[in-house]
């Protein structure tokens, strides 16, 4: 990491690979892994040039899943998100009146 601070960027550490701040044995494991460290940059390089079509309005959550929600969190042990939220557990008689009106018969 001190070699980033001091030399700013991979590319300015490989440029200047002769420098004698740079200990013989770091340059040695510098020019062994170039590549991996090339790679590695590469990698984790966020790119926020990329061309992309996307319209914020068009990706809105429409779906109400406070219900399960609140049985989710609370087997997971999320309880301030259960305080966040405000979920409530269904009272017995709302959930009797539902599983009726799922019911699907097959003849």
């Amino acid at each position: 990491m001190s070699l980033i601070q001091g030399f700013g960027t991979i590319e300015n550490i490989y440029a200047d690979i002769a420098n004698p701040v740079i200990k013989d044995s770091t340059r040695k494991k510098l020019m062994l892994g170039e590549e991996s460290a090339r790679n590695s940059y590469w990698l984790a390089t966020i790119l926020k040039d990329v061309p992309i079509q996307f319209s914020p309005e068009d990706n809105i959550w429409h779906n109400n899943y406070r219900d399960e929600l609140y049985d989710v969190f609370k087997k997971l042990g999320f309880n301030k998100f259960i305080e966040k939220y405000a979920l409530e557990r269904k009272s017995l008689s709302a959930l009797k009146a539902e599983s009726t009106t799922k019911r699907v018969r097959i003849y």
